[in-house]
């Protein structure tokens, strides 16, 4: 029967190590994503503001003028306010409707990067918790060996 100290460990420290530092390289990606999706929806305000305000301006006059498309036909642009208002006034609505739907989707994802992060720091805790008391009944161990063998520990 083989005597607790020279028991193999049940996980390598070395194991330990890479699958805390996994979990924080992911931690850190997810917090990193949560701030890049709350800049986009900073932005998609940002630009549906812009998009209403310029779809306001008032138009004085026309843009005439040949632009070329892929297939060489011509296309004429007459009337700059009324079409380009309403595109821009459609692409607001579209900018305003992302707005809103990341706006709830980027609080789900902080709440979520939150709950898994305290998770996490409670498990990291539990972890030294634990890593400290192997080595502590480690060193017991080796002084039991040391006393049994007639050595002063």
């Amino acid at each position: 029967m083989a005597s607790p100290g020279t028991a193999a460990p049940l996980v390598e420290r070395a194991d330990i190590h890479k699958s805390c530092r996994s979990l924080e390289n992911i931690l850190n990606i997810l917090n990193e994503y949560c701030e890049a999706v709350g800049t986009v929806v900073a932005l998609q305000k940002k630009m549906a503001k812009a998009l209403r305000e310029t779809a306001g301006l008032k138009a004085t006059g026309t843009v005439a003028g040949e632009l070329s498309s892929f297939e060489g036909r011509g296309m004429r642009w007459l009337m700059f306010g009324v079409c380009i208002a309403n595109a821009f006034n459609g692409t607001a609505i579209v900018f305003e409707a992302l707005f809103e739907i990341d706006t709830k989707y980027t609080k789900f994802a902080d709440k979520e990067y939150d709950s898994i992060s305290a998770e996490v720091k409670k498990w990291f805790k539990k972890l030294v918790v634990c890593f400290n008391a192997a080595l502590e009944l480690h060193a017991m161990y080796e002084l039991i060996g040391a006393v049994e063998g007639g050595e002063e520990p």
